[in-house]
Parts: structure tokens; C-alpha cells; sequence
């Protein structure tokens, strides 16, 4: 989703929005059954890593779950990737299901890349007016998750359901259950999150940053003036970017300043946030324009001006895009708690702290900010749950272990350069969740169902693995000429590639009929060729460790069923433990090397094989099944309520 599709999808839906005065009547619900059912999704929670701290007595309320069970291990997705991982919990079902394969799917004819879990759709029978282009029919944004969730069975079945931030439902599907979507939510900008950085410091080298974008600006007569960039104007012919002018006043002598934006005045000190501060951003004058809001950060004044602002998150007061159901959910919900929420899928600013942007301490700062968010929203939920069926997720435990994996582990290559005090930030993390976990348990009764799951575990990130590099030198991919920094295969000759990869799993054969421009027919000619690159792949070590970097190819026969198939990788590479594909691999690009250090403050993962991260599940009931899988998570919610499961899930009730 790019920012022109997002901007003019998202002020397409605000102009239908103020033209349309309907108000959105919420239908009464069933009376609620007595019984309580709390789901609560612990992103990326390790077994391993949650058994140390059990051990050392860290984490009391959770081993107390773990006394009526032991702490199982719960069967990932393959691959282990969250967008997969959470539609299996969903659905009930694996992604030939659901149709999720890795967080990017790829166009066949084009060989270009998308995000797998929705896509936008442009405005019809556009009217033009002078420089504007106004649709007459409302773009949108659409789910490609397939099949329904199983709160749907649930509400159907007269059982009440709210579901917060579930992974893999954006925009959220239609039904009656009260529903604010998570993970795959974008910022206004239509990406995962992008910062904005001003500064005075030229030295800074911001010309290879991803993720954010570095303004140099120049301060005069004790003032800074600048504009934080949103999303394109789609109404405008020429597409420019809309801005949000401000001002920021310098004090002469204190650590203080004075933000100036849109009739709104703060008082900034230095290393101090800000709350969420909303943004308007206009595109026809007084007519169309869309909502959002930031957070911001003054990090200096003197000797350079720095500041930080957040990604500009969708506003859950006045939402550009449709971020929950009922639809004025998400508004109702802020006004409940006397203020907005972070509404981007994964708030928590990684780019940022990678890029050095953000200090270790200002990035676990703003993330604890998110918890308390997360965690306010919901105890208010259940101070008004009678019964029926609750999911509530923290992805604390993912993106912390991500950041912070190479401060815990010794072995890891970048350790020496985190600060000692980050070593035990991960482990932080999971003492949240675990008082959490207390709280929760204070509000249900015997009879009452609490279940904690957690999607996939971690792994450490050591190195990097170039695919498409390696399918290069082997002579499966083929290139017009060596350009390490070409993406989405700009360099690829497809009249001579037989395969390639794209996304952080995936590795597709250039199929005759299928890709654009294929050359490998489908048959024996095709089987030959996987199994090649299978052997070859699982023999292959790295030249600078001689560590074999895959420790299993999955064929996508075999461990998919075949309703969606079509769009499926041929193969899904299962990395060992230590190894993952570089975001050159995800991107199509080719870099000259075959595998390079981590040097990331990106140091764990879970994009690997999924026998080395099983995530974990945990419940104040008998688990019954040896093998859980997340794909029998539906069917156990069912079966709470007495609910039979649809026939697409794949899963069983494990109690």
C-alpha cells in the first residue's frame, strides 16, 4: 500500500464520510451466557525464555497456570511469521485456508511484491473540478484473509464477543462482534510506521534510512518552521504530499521549547513525549481532509535542534480508515477512556531505534506507554464483561525480544555494543504480562475459562542470508546485469531465471502459464527443479561459518491445503536457528555477498524454521491434546460455548 493509494482511499472514505449523515445505530446483543472466556494473545512469548524466568520465581502468576499444565508448546504456522500465525488462530485452519503466506505476496504476472493481508481499491467515475479529482464512488481497503473468523460462529451462536487488536484484521471483518484491529493496521502514511526526524545536524548520514524520514532544518530568530509530511493528495491532480505546518519557539536559556501546530500550543522539554496530538491534514480546503495523530519527542535543543515525531497513527476519534465494528467502536472506546489509543499495527518505533534515532531508554520508554494503553483498555473491558468470549493481545514480548535479543545473548555479534542496561529488557517484558496475567485472574470465576497463547517463539538473529543471491550464483536466477541495489528484481532477466525469492520465506519457480514471463513448465520438468534446489539448499553451508543457514525446504503439497494454494510459495524455507533472510531477500534484490552479519539492533526472530520457535500455551483448564497446534485454538473457543466449528476448520478442541 502506497502513500498515494492510502491517501486517496483514506480522504476518498472522509469525503463519503461528511457526506453521508447516517448515524450508525448499534443492534442490541444476545444476553450474554454466564460463562467467561478469555483469550489473551502474548506475541512471540518463548517457551524457553519463559521457563528461565519461571525458574528463578520472576514470573508467579503465570507458573501458576503452569502447575495445572506445564508450560506446552504450542505448533506454529509454517512459516513462523505473525500475519500466518494469527490467521491459523483465526481461521482454524492453515494458510491454503486463509490465504496468508508470509507478511509479502507477490503479483505472478509482475513479479512485483504486496502486503498479504489487504489491499486498497480506488475510487470510481471520478469528477474533475478545476485541479481536483473528486470520486463520486468512495474507494476502500479490503481483507484478504479468506474465510471467517470464528467469533462469527460464536456471535451467531448468540455468544457476545470483543476481540482487540487481533493480528491479521485490517480492515476488520464484517459481524457483530466489537472489534478494533491490529497488526497490518498502517500508519497514515499507508506503511507499517514511519517517523519523522528534524534536525540541524547536516554530519547526520540519513541517505540509506528506511523506514522514517530525516529533515534538515534552519533555525532562525530563535524559531524553527517546518511541516510534517502526510499522506498524497489524491484529489489533487498533481498528487503532491499534504503537510501539517508547525513552529517550534526556542526558550534562550532553558531546556524547553514551545510546539505551534494547528491552533494547538505544547510546551516541549527536553526528553520528555508528548501525548497523542492530533493532525489534520487537508486536501480540498474545507471540504476533504483526514485525521491523525502523533507523539513528540524533543531530544535536544542546543548544540543541534532534534525532534522526533512519531508515525502518524489513523485517529480512533475521527478514523481515516476503517480500524474497527462496529464502525464508531474505536471512537466509543477512546471517549471511555478520556483519550485516543495507538491505533498503527505495530506501534512500538523498531526503525527508529534501529537507525539510532531512538535511545535504547526512549524506545523502551514509549513502549511502556503502549503497554499501559493496552493495558487500561483492557480492564476496562472486563470491569463490563458479563460473559461471552474476550480476546485481548500485547505484542510486548515480540517486538521487545526483536529489539533487545542482543543485549540478553553473549553469542550474539552486536552484544558487546548494546548497554548493560538492556540486558534484561526482554525479560521486563514478560514480567508485565505476567502481573497482567494476576489481574486477570482476580476477575473470572471456577468456572471461567482463561487460555494465555503466544503465536511462535524466538530465535537469535546471528546472520543474514542473501536467497536471491544464492539462486543467482547457482544459475537458477538470472540478471540483464549486477546491480546489488536494484529491488523488486529490476535486474532480473526472466527469460533465463528459473526461480527466485520474494518475502522472508518464500521461493517461487518462474512457471510457464503462471509468472509473466515463465520458463518452467509444470510437470516432472518443475518437480526436478525443487527437488534440486531443496538438496542443494539443506547442503549448502555458509562460507564464512560452514553453518548450514536452512535446516529444512518445505514443499507447499505438503504442508498446505489446496484451496488457495495457487498463490502459495512453491517452497517455504525453514532457517536454522541463528539464520533468517536478509530484507534484501524480502525485497528481490541481490547483494554481492551470500550471507553478512546481523549488525542490527534487530537481533531475534521467528522467521525460521517453525521446529525451532513453537509458541506456548497456557490455560486454568486441562489440556488435553499432546500436540496443540495453533490452528486448534478456534475450535477449542467453540467448544467453550458449545459451538460446532464451520467445515473449513482444520483444528480440535485441546481441552
Amino acid at each position: 500500500m502506497d502513500r498515494r493509494e492510502f491517501g486517496k482511499t483514506a480522504l476518498a472514505l472522509s469525503l463519503a464520510a461528511g457526506l453521508s449523515s447516517v448515524p450508525f445505530a448499534c443492534g442490541k446483543r444476545a444476553k450474554p451466557p454466564k460463562q467467561k472466556v478469555v483469550l489473551l494473545g502474548f506475541d512471540g512469548m518463548d517457551p524457553d525464555l519463559l521457563g528461565k524466568l519461571v525458574q528463578r520465581g520472576q514470573a508467579p502468576n503465570l507458573a501458576k497456570l503452569m502447575q495445572r499444565n506445564t508450560a506446552l508448546r504450542l505448533g506454529t504456522s509454517t512459516p513462523p511469521q505473525s500475519p500466518v500465525a494469527w490467521a491459523d488462530v483465526i481461521s482454524g485452519a492453515d494458510p491454503g485456508v486463509h490465504g496468508i503466506f508470509d507478511f509479502i505476496h507477490r503479483h505472478p504476472e509482475t513479479y512485483t511484491p504486496y502486503l498479504s493481508t489487504s489491499e486498497t481499491f480506488e475510487g470510481e467515475h471520478n469528477l474533475s473540478l478545476g485541479k481536483y479529482t473528486v470520486p463520486l464512488k468512495a474507494g476502500g481497503v479490503r481483507l484478504l484473509r479468506r474465510g471467517a473468523a470464528f467469533w462469527d460462529s460464536l456471535e451467531n451462536a448468540g455468544v457476545p464477543c470483543t476481540v482487540f487488536r487481533i493480528p491479521s484484521n485490517f480492515p476488520p471483518s464484517e459481524g457483530k462482534a466489537h472489534t478494533v484491529s491490529g497488526m497490518g493496521t498502517p500508519d497514515m502514511l499507508g506503511g507499517y510506521g514511519s517517523f519523522t526526524y528534524f534536525t540541524t545536524d547536516y554530519a547526520m548520514n540519513a541517505r540509506d534510512m528506511t523506514g522514517g524520514e530525516v529533515l534538515f532544518v534552519n533555525p532562525a530568530s530563535g524559531r524553527v518552521d517546518a511541516a510534517l509530511p502526510g499522506p498524497a493528495n489524491a484529489f489533487d491532480k498533481s498528487t503532491p504530499r499534504t503537510q501539517a505546518p508547525f513552529t517550534i519557539f526556542f526558550d534562550k536559556t532553558n531546556p524547553v521549547a514551545r510546539l505551534d501546530i494547528q491552533g494547538q500550543s505544547v510546551l516541549l522539554k527536553v526528553g520528555e513525549w508528548t501525548g497523542w496530538l492530533p493532525v489534520t491534514f487537508e486536501n480540498v480546503p474545507h471540504l476533504v481532509s483526514a485525521s491523525g495523530m502523533v507523539r513528540v519527542l524533543l531530544k535536544e535543543l542546543r548544540p543541534h535542534f532534534r525532534l522526533y515525531i512519531s508515525p502518524v497513527n489513523i485517529d480512533p476519534r475521527n478514523p481515516a480508515m476503517p480500524i474497527s465494528t462496529p464502525a464508531d467502536y474505536a471512537a466509543q472506546l477512546a471517549s471511555a477512556m478520556g483519550g485516543p489509543f495507538s491505533t498503527l499495527g505495530m506501534p512500538e518505533d523498531t526503525k527508529a531505534l534501529d537507525h539510532g534515532i531512538l535511545s535504547d531508554d526512549e524506545y523502551r520508554h514509549i513502549s511502556d506507554q503502549y503497554h499501559q494503553e493496552l493495558t487500561r483498555i483492557l480492564f476496562y473491558n472486563l470491569d463490563r464483561f458479563e460473559g461471552g468470549f474476550l480476546f485481548h493481545y500485547f505484542g510486548d514480548t515480540d517486538l521487545g525480544s526483536h529489539m533487545f535479543w542482543s543485549a540478553l545473548d553473549p553469542a550474539h555479534p552486536m552484544h558487546a555494543q548494546r548497554e548493560k542496561k538492556s540486558t534484561h529488557a526482554i525479560y521486563d517484558y514478560y514480567r508485565n504480562l505476567d502481573r497482567v496475567t494476576g489481574k486477570v485472574m482476580k476477575y473470572l470465576g471456577p468456572d471461567d475459562t482463561l487460555m494465555i497463547i503466544s503465536d511462535h517463539g524466538f530465535a537469535p538473529f546471528y546472520r543474514a542470508f542473501n536467497l536471491n543471491t544464492w539462486l543467482k550464483n547457482y544459475g537458477f536466477l538470472g540478471v540483464t546485469h549486477d546491480d546489488p541495489e536494484a529491488e523488486f528484481f529490476q535486474n532480473a532477466d526472466w527469460n533465463v531465471s528459473r526461480a527466485y525469492a520474494l518475502g522472508f520465506n518464500g521461493l517461487y519457480v518462474n512457471q510457464q502459464g503462471r509468472e509473466g514471463n515463465g520458463i518452467v513448465p509444470a510437470g516432472p520438468e518443475k518437480e526436478k527443479l525443487l527437488k534440486n534446489i531443496q538438496g542443494m539448499l539443506l547442503d549448502f553451508k555458509d562460507p564464512e561459518t560452514g553453518n548450514n543457514p536452512v535446516s529444512h525446504v518445505y514443499r507447499s503439497a505438503e504442508v498446505y491445503s489446496p484451496r488457495h494454494r495457487d498463490i502459495a510459495p512453491d517452497l517455504i524455507i525453514g532457517y536454522n536457528a541463528g539464520y533468517r533472510a536478509s530484507d534484501a531477500t524480502a525485497l528481490g534484490r541481490m547483494p554481492e555477498e551470500l550471507t553478512a552479519v546481523n549488525e542490527r539492533k534487530w537481533s531475534g526472530d521467528h522467521c525460521v524454521d517453525p521446529a525451532h520457535v513453537p509458541g506456548i500455551v497456557l490455560c486454568n483448564k486441562t489440556i488435553r491434546a499432546k500436540t496443540p497446534r495453533l490452528r486448534d485454538i478456534a475450535a477449542t473457543m467453540l467448544a467453550r460455548f458449545d459451538v460446532p466449528p464451520p467445515k473449513s476448520n482444520k483444528g480440535r478442541n485441546i481441552l
